[in-house]
């Protein structure tokens, strides 16, 4: 149930943005399966061009935009190239460089990261983001503070090793018993 509320929850945003861990280590499809509505546009971070077309977000579930360093911008017009050919290639965008009209990400600004994410997604009229993952992503954007809500969820079972969830503060704004996950919402103070 906690599953379908978070398809629920795809299907009321634009987009849903991960980065390549998540992609690598889970092979999300990043759609809305369990839940009937429109699929968000998915925002794949992959600086270093490490994604094979194998990976579930090569689907043609959805259109799917993937950002990159701009010293991958040969990689990612022959990897464009290979997805096109490929049947099961949904609409995508390599974002890379000036030449190909798109904008990309200066991955040296650490500081900055979130920020320049959310002027791309901005000027393709992209305004709502689910940042589903991975730990490294959502610490990102919240030590920019850009976010408005943190929805957590909390199950029964005990991990012994992983990653630690990321670390924010906000005002907690609801709680909710869903089976046996807790759901607690919070908003940025």
């Amino acid at each position: 149930i906690s599953r379908q509320l978070v398809h629920k929850w795809r299907a009321e945003e634009q987009a849903i943005l991960v980065g390549t861990t998540t992609v690598t280590e889970d092979n999300p499809s990043l759609t809305v399966r369990d839940w009937t509505g429109k699929h968000p546009v998915r925002i794949i971070l992959d600086q270093d061009m490490k994604l094979l077309k194998d990976h579930s977000v090569f689907n043609k579930g959805t259109k799917t935009i993937f950002i990159s360093s701009p010293e991958h911008v040969t990689d990612i017009k022959r990897n464009a190239r290979d997805w096109e050919q490929h049947e099961e290639t949904p609409t995508m965008e390599a974002i890379a460089s000036d030449n190909w009209q798109f904008d990309f990400i200066d991955w040296s600004q650490t500081e900055r990261i979130a920020t320049q994410l959310c002027q791309i997604l901005y000027k393709r009229h992209i305004t709502s983001v689910i940042i589903e993952g991975g730990a490294q992503t959502i610490q990102t954007f919240i030590d920019e503070n850009m976010w408005d809500e943190a929805r957590v969820f909390t199950g029964n079972s005990k991990f012994k090793n992983g990653l630690q969830a990321p670390k924010f503060s906000g005002s907690l704004r609801s709680e909710a018993t869903i089976v046996e996950d807790i759901l607690k919402t919070y908003t940025n103070d």
